[in-house]
């Protein structure tokens, strides 16, 4: 009857957080903070298992980073480990962080030690708000043989009985899939959704540690586990469940894509080896982890391939192409006198002729991006020694503008605004003498897809008689267009003043402009090899089904 009661409670509280909430919770500044280097449980696929002394953080050094993350900002305190539970000083951290004002203090554990009640009472009078119970499997032998401790599972349970009875305000559940426990999962949820738990997070495995070892036996194909995960996220949501999904595969999310991981949660993977990221950028020093078989399970893989091919260029003094945005009245600093071609956006086609003017001896190419109406052919512009490759823009006066001048290559940067326009105007550029460029927005997060974004097919199926370049796009979103590949630019947000390469800011421009996913069934695509892929918010907030594989 206590979970029946549990479960009531929980999904009321479930509708007004989901309501009012949901948005606060996934966007809310949080600061982790570790407790211990130490566990009670031995599990198979531990990544952290390199670092387990068996430290206990000291108490001064706890209240010090608690406090830091108050005056970041942050107002939801996470208390991790290793094992936090097991630190002696763990009740005093949740009353600390309470009492220095964070909204939200939260446990990530294996809840072994709320087994004890009167542990999980105190726990909850101290101001514990949320528990995340790791939990892999349903039952006794499943679970204590992936942890590797007897008598973890009916522990874990005894904790998770005493937390619902003391009505503690959100419990949850994460799962780490292996190839032991996936084929299972259906199962798994439906027990503890029978528990009353309605919230989920169900995390991939990460390439270190005891993970690592075990890897041949641990690892599962994102081929095998997707049917059977789409079982699972039916099941759990029939019953109002709440889903998360930690680093797993896009290409396993076809039709399920609201579960693909929010991207900004990268900046939470660089904050973790933030010290080897910048030994890397200044000093050169691989990252200790570089292996090819590792990467290639790595969910971090696509980011470090596209920063090392930013740091070779920073190494050689020469970059492919560059963009800059030209505020009145300011030289933007940093490299760009290095670059091959610079993008470059500026309020006018004459703000950013005179820019170039000012780069003595430098002869590259000039792609620029007006803001405001042109009022003279850009073309007639003294663009001193370099070269006018092209002009792009997605506001429909400037486009309505540049193609009147009919003297150069245009890019058309499709959004919500440009897409009305070119079911307006599709049939006056077929005449159009210079070659025609069409390009999609990208979104650092979904509620810039939202406002800006469109779907992909629709917006150019009026472009069919037309003769255009489709640029780094996949091009079955119009397999009649040409497809055209170029090395995407780096915004100079990346760099501080001085030059160096700022590591927060290159994750932004990693999530907005490099960040491409797949489905599934694009593996049989014969273009798959030369093929962009799908902008990271273009793929959650449109799906997959956008994708048309060519055979």
């Amino acid at each position: 009857m206590r979970c029946l009661e549990y479960c009531v409670i929980v999904k009321l509280r479930e509708v007004t957080r989901i309501s009012q909430d949901m948005n606060i919770t996934a966007h809310e500044k949080r600061h982790w903070v570790r407790l211990t280097y130490a566990c009670n449980n031995r599990c198979v696929f531990c990544h952290d298992s390199i670092v387990q002394s068996g430290e206990m953080v000291a108490p001064d050094i706890l209240e010090k980073q608690i406090s830091e993350g108050i005056d970041s900002g942050a107002r939801r305190l996470i208390l991790s480990g290793g094992e936090p539970t097991i630190h002696p000083d763990f009740l005093d951290m949740i009353a600390l962080g309470k009492k220095l004002g964070y909204r939200w203090v939260q446990v990530v554990s294996n809840g072994r030690m709320f087994a004890y009640s009167s542990f999980a009472k105190s726990a909850i009078e101290a101001g514990l708000d949320e528990a995340t119970f790791s939990l892999h499997g349903h039952t006794a032998e499943l679970h204590d043989s992936l942890v590797g401790t007897r008598g973890a599972f009916a522990q874990s349970l005894k904790g998770l009985d005493n937390l619902i009875g003391y009505k503690i305000a959100v419990l949850s559940v994460d799962i780490v899939l292996t190839s032991l426990n996936c084929p299972l999962l259906p199962e798994i949820l439906d027990f503890y959704l029978k528990k009353g738990i309605r919230e989920f997070d169900l995390l991939w495995l990460v390439p270190f540690g005891r993970a690592w070892e075990d890897r041949k036996d641990l690892f599962l194909s994102p081929h095998r586990g997707s049917e059977i995960l789409r079982r699972a996220v039916d099941l759990a949501r029939t019953h109002g469940a709440v889903l998360w999904t930690n680093r797993l595969p896009a290409s396993m999310l076809e039709g399920m894509e609201d579960l693909i991981q929010d991207p900004g949660k990268i900046h939470d993977e660089v904050r973790g080896r933030r010290p080897k990221f910048q030994m890397l950028i200044d000093d050169g020093v691989e990252l200790p982890c570089k292996q090819l078989e590792r990467c290639e399970l790595c969910f971090m893989n696509q980011f470090c391939k596209e920063l090392d091919s930013l740091l070779l260029q920073h190494r050689q003094g020469v970059y492919e192409v560059l963009s800059l945005y030209l505020e009145k009245g300011k030289i933007p600093t940093g490299p760009w006198s290095k670059a091959k071609r610079l993008y470059i956006r500026g309020e006018t086609c004459e703000q950013v002729a005179s820019f170039v003017k000012t780069m003595s001896n430098w002869h590259g190419e000039v792609i620029c991006q007006p803001y405001e109406i042109p009022k003279k052919d850009p073309m007639e512009l003294d663009w001193a020694g370099a070269s006018l490759l092209r002009l792009a823009s997605g506001t429909p006066e400037v486009l309505d503008r540049l193609l009147e001048f009919r003297s150069a290559s245009v890019e058309i940067i499709v959004n919500k605004g440009s897409a009305k326009w070119l079911e307006t105007n599709a049939r006056k550029l077929a005449p159009y003498p210079k070659p025609l460029f069409v390009s999609f927005q990208r979104f650092l997060d979904m509620e810039e897809a939202g406002l800006h974004g469109v779907d992909p097919v629709h917006a150019l199926s009026c472009l069919k008689e037309l003769d255009f370049s489709l640029l780094n796009a996949p091009i079955c979103f119009a397999p009649w267009a040409l497809n055209h590949k170029e090395p995407a630019a780096v915004d100079m947000g990346v760099f501080s003043e001085d030059g160096r390469l700022q590591i927060e800011n290159f994750t932004d421009h990693f999530i907005r402009g490099l960040y491409s996913v797949f489905s599934e069934r694009c593996e049989s695509c014969s273009k798959r090899n030369h093929c962009p892929g799908v902008a990271i918010n273009m793929a959650r907030a449109l799906g997959f089904g956008i994708t048309r594989p060519q055979s």
